[in-house]
């Protein structure tokens, strides 16, 4: 074979030959590696109680999640469901067959007597859980309680209310009162009873005249135990200042949806009903007139009944016929032999929404 041809074979069985390596062609990446397993989270508990707690104690506890998975596990974020309570959780990785943990911390401060429960949401990278529910519960007792739970006050406002509310243990150990405050200053404090050495106390409030309206009140208790502690806590009070004649409703409405069948044929009345009250049993007094005042007179009229005299009285109040606009306003005044309260009102609100025309064919 001549030069020229052992030249022209080799040439040819290298471009013919296998490539041993692998190609890549231009402009394409290559595939990323997949990862090789996934992780799985497992808690350990999902509840704790912490049985009986005296409010303003704190109490913490830990759940621990274990990693069942093949990959590396995260806490990525833990959110409590309440302001009460704190967290803690391990950062960083978890490796299989490992555990991690979070702790809470709940403060019971201010939290209401009885039984509580508080949530937490654990979040995590497990892509087939990633957010596990835990909850912690349990009792907050109270160095004392107050009977009844809520005082109420109630009476004119044109005059003194008084009530009083009994002081108990709460949680089986005896106290003694060292102060007690109203927050608000809408009531007072006028004295205080001992019924029974370290266990019932009487504490007797009054509020004064005041505009009508309702009131909140708190009173800070500050006792101590027979261990030397000081503990403060509140009893809440209401106090009602009430008129001497009510109206039920407040105001008189006719919504859009109510007055649609006065477009009707026949057209079909809208009636209503206003409860004139006496508020409390000393009160006694009678309705001489009822009237409509602005636009609404010409629409609605009124029919009064007696269902106590000297009690409490109905008015009927009946819409016969739509009103030539979209809104009607008025006023409807109630005249009474009452010497403080001679006259009452409310007011008149009516919406009307005529049906639409359709185009003939």
């Amino acid at each position: 074979m001549s030069l020229l041809a052992r030249a022209t074979l080799l040439i040819v069985c290298c471009v013919l030959a296998p490539s041993t390596t692998p190609s890549t062609s231009w402009g394409q990446d290559q595939a990323p590696k997949q990862p090789t397993g996934v992780p799985k989270v497992k808690a350990e508990k999902v509840y704790h109680d912490w049985g009986s707690l005296l409010r303003g104690e704190s109490h913490g506890c830990v759940f621990r999640f274990l990693n069942e998975g093949t990959a590396p596990l995260r806490i990525t974020q833990v959110k409590p469901s309440c302001g009460c309570t704190t967290q803690k959780w391990t950062r960083g990785e978890i490796a299989p067959g490992e555990y991690g943990e979070v702790a809470l911390t709940i403060d019971t401060a201010k939290l209401e007597r009885g039984h509580q429960e508080k949530m937490a949401n654990i979040f995590t990278n497990d892509p087939n859980q990633s957010n596990v529910q835990v909850k912690i519960g349990g009792k907050v007792l109270t160095v004392f309680r107050s009977e009844p739970n809520i005082l109420t006050l109630s009476g004119l406002h044109t005059a003194t209310k008084q009530g009083h509310v009994d002081l108990l243990p709460g949680a089986g150990r005896p106290f003694e009162v060292l102060n007690i405050r109203p927050t608000l200053k809408a009531v007072r404090v006028d004295r205080t009873e001992v019924l029974e050495n370290g266990g019932r106390v009487r504490v007797f409030v009054s509020a004064n005249a005041a505009l009508p309206g309702v009131k909140q009140e708190r009173l800070r208790v500050t006792v101590k135990t027979l261990d030397g502690k000081e503990h403060q806590d509140d009893v809440k009070v209401n106090v009602k200042h009430l008129e001497r004649i009510v109206l039920e409703p407040k105001q008189l409405r006719f919504p859009g949806k109510e007055t649609a069948p006065l477009f009707e044929t026949p057209a079909k009345p809208v009636v209503k009903q206003v409860r004139i009250k006496a508020s409390t049993p000393e009160v006694a007094f009678k309705v001489l007139r009822v009237t409509v005042g602005g636009p609404a007179e010409e629409l609605l009229e009124t029919e009064l009944s007696t269902v106590e005299e000297g009690r409490e009285y109905l008015v009927q109040v009946r819409l016969a016929r739509p009103y030539s606009k979209r809104v009607l306003r008025g006023t409807l005044h109630i005249e009474t032999d009452d010497m403080t309260t001679p006259l009452k009102s409310l007011r008149i609100f009516a919406q009307f929404r005529p049906p639409r025309k359709t185009a003939s064919k």
